[in-house]
């Protein structure tokens, strides 16, 4: 699918998040996340101030938000905010 923007995986499988226009389907922004090893969006919610957020699973390492974010085992829960108007990553942590 085109998101009307280059998104390529910086690693193995990247997540990605993209906010489609409401009535005619277009991208408005879209966003990959992930560092060079498994990273995955798992699940998508929007809050009253139209923000996205995700929670997904990650291995390995990889920046965020400014946030550097490391995986304490195999695997590690991501969550993440994103503006809703922009698609800028403006909060990041890991469990």
């Amino acid at each position: 699918m085109n998101f009307g923007a280059n998104i390529t995986a910086t690693g193995l499988q990247d997540g990605f998040v993209a906010k489609l226009n409401g009535s005619t389907g277009a991208a408005t922004w879209a966003k990959k996340f992930g560092g060079t090893d498994y990273d995955y969006g798992r699940d998508v919610a929007i809050d009253a101030m139209g923000n996205v957020h995700v929670v997904g699973d990650f291995s390995g390492a990889f920046t965020l938000a400014s946030k550097n974010l490391a995986a304490a085992g195999n695997s590690d829960i991501l969550l993440a905010r994103f503006d809703g108007a922009t698609g800028a990553p403006n909060q990041a942590a890991r469990f």
